[in-house]
């Protein structure tokens, strides 16, 4: 749960996924995403950031979605890049902005993705690894000289590493494989096999 209470703050889960050659994609699920700022909050000029970290090449980054004071449809949201360095503790972070990417805010399914270029995380080859991985929503109101952080995912250390699979040395190719109807028994344990 979010410190607030507030369902929009609260990490449901963030996964790594829709990955090609060039691009992988970064997806946060909250409890409910709101579609414009609340009429209680109004007030306090909130910004509230999601961001997902980890680590690539020995460097660290964070996926940033940027939700200031919004209306219907989101239209002031923003995502960026950030080079991330830890001090004592992952809580605390020096951010320094490596570029603007693009958010897709979906109030429908309460998730935030962010597609991240290869190229902007160091060209990482197939079988690396992005490591030290967690989550955050961060919130900061009009006035305030820092931001407090919300929820944490996982509530403590890092989640699992996501393993690279396409570009510098294998290629991801989509196969898609049907059938003309026929059936074959198979065991229990058993690998199926398909000829191609």
């Amino acid at each position: 749960d979010s410190r607030s209470g507030k369902q929009a703050r609260d990490i449901i889960g963030v996964w790594f996924d829709g990955e090609t050659n060039s691009t992988i994609n970064i997806t946060m699920n909250v409890t409910a995403l709101e579609t414009f700022t609340g009429i209680s909050d109004i007030q306090n000029l909130p910004t509230t950031e999601y961001e997902v970290y980890f680590r690539c090449k020995d460097k660290n980054y964070a996926a940033v979605c940027k939700v200031p004071v919004h209306g219907p449809g989101g239209l002031t949201i923003q995502g960026e890049l950030r080079s991330v360095t830890y001090g004592n503790s992952t809580d605390e972070t020096t951010e320094t902005s490596l570029g603007t990417i693009t958010p897709v805010y979906s109030t429908a399914s309460n998730t935030i993705k962010l597609t991240v270029s290869k190229t902007n995380i160091g060209e990482p080859a197939a079988a690396s690894h992005l490591s030290n991985t967690w989550a955050a929503v961060w919130n900061k109101n009009w006035g305030e000289a820092n931001r407090s952080i919300e929820d944490r995912a996982p509530n403590a250390g890092y989640g699992r590493d996501y393993v690279i699979r396409g570009a510098t040395g294998a290629e991801i190719i989509k196969v898609e494989i049907s059938s003309d109807g026929s059936t074959q028994t198979g065991s229990l344990n058993e690998p199926a096999r398909f000829k191609l």
